[in-house]
């Protein structure tokens, strides 16, 4: 079955932009390659998604990242508050 450029169109609209690790570790505060492993190995952070079958490359859903900051930004929020 051949892809045509229309649907390869369609599909790049609804793909979800993924973060390579160095990214992640910018937006999450210029944290160490050390310490992003070490926060997925504790569970504060999901595993990378493979990004090709058999290859080393790997990131993480930009969604997950956001959602993941502004989870952080709100438990901020809420323990200012409670002070």
């Amino acid at each position: 079955m051949q892809t045509t450029n229309a649907a390869l169109v369609v599909e790049a609209k609804h793909a979800q932009r993924m973060l390579r690790p160095k990214e992640v570790r910018r937006r999450l505060g210029d944290i160490s390659n050390a310490t992003l492993y070490d926060w997925v190995a504790k569970g504060k952070l999901p595993p990378p998604v493979k990004l090709v079958d058999g290859g080393n490359a790997s990131g993480w859903p930009e969604s997950t990242i956001n959602a993941i900051i502004q989870q952080r930004l709100a438990t901020t929020q809420v323990a200012a508050l409670a002070a």
